[in-house]
């Protein structure tokens, strides 16, 4: 006795196209949602590197936990920790602030001799012609007068004629010129320096003296 075959059906029956669109399209919107999540949670808790950071710009990406600068940006002119009375006809107890910025100074752009040096460095047993040119400069935010400048040449003070300004504005700079002789009496190097002589215009300034200003090297 023959029995008849054993219909073998799916345990599920198949989806018809337009449901099995609808489920594919249901799956990789979960793969996408999963993946995002991996990436937020990598952005969130990882801090970026200034190249990686970069690259994220480049990119169009969001850049997650840039940090602030370590400090602050500061204004362009501190205030002065010193002060002086103002005097004059001030109200009473009226203070100024002393001035700020680097301490002024002279800065050389041509020294010339004539005859030119040996070598162009060394002096010969001779009498030579010495000009000098150079700027006054006052990086601070107050006028100060000029006093004068004093010139050495070998150590040994220079006495040259003097072509100075009096009175050098807040922010500005100079020109001045040293002119004169100067007889070697021996060969060797022709080293030539100079200080400023110098004090603020304002009287009221003046116990300030450097108080609060900057070396340059």
């Amino acid at each position: 006795m023959k029995l008849p075959p054993v219909l073998r059906r799916p345990l599920f029956p198949p989806l018809p196209p337009r449901s099995r669109r609808s489920a594919l399209a249901a799956g990789l919107a979960a793969v996408l949602l999963v993946a995002g999540l991996f990436t937020a949670h990598n952005l969130g808790h990882e801090p970026s590197s200034p190249r990686s950071a970069a690259a994220q710009r480049a990119a169009g990406m969001p850049v997650a936990n840039q940090r602030p600068p370590l400090l602050p940006a500061g204004p362009t002119a501190l205030p002065s920790p010193y002060t002086v009375p103002a005097g004059g006809t001030a109200p009473p107890g009226t203070r100024l602030d002393c001035p700020t910025g680097s301490l002024p100074g002279i800065m050389l752009t041509e020294v010339v001799f004539d005859p030119p040096l040996t070598g162009g460095t060394d002096f010969t047993v001779q009498t030579y012609q010495v000009t000098v040119t150079g700027q006054i400069d006052n990086e601070t935010g107050a006028a100060l007068t000029v006093d004068g400048v004093t010139a050495r040449i070998r150590g040994e003070s220079w006495h040259p004629r003097l072509t100075i300004p009096k009175v050098v504005k807040p922010g500005t700079s100079a020109q001045m010129t040293l002119s004169g002789k100067y007889s070697s009496v021996y060969t060797g190097p022709a080293p030539l320096s100079t200080d400023l002589l110098w004090d603020w215009q304002n009287p009221a300034l003046h116990a300030c003296g450097v108080k609060g200003l900057i070396y340059d090297d």
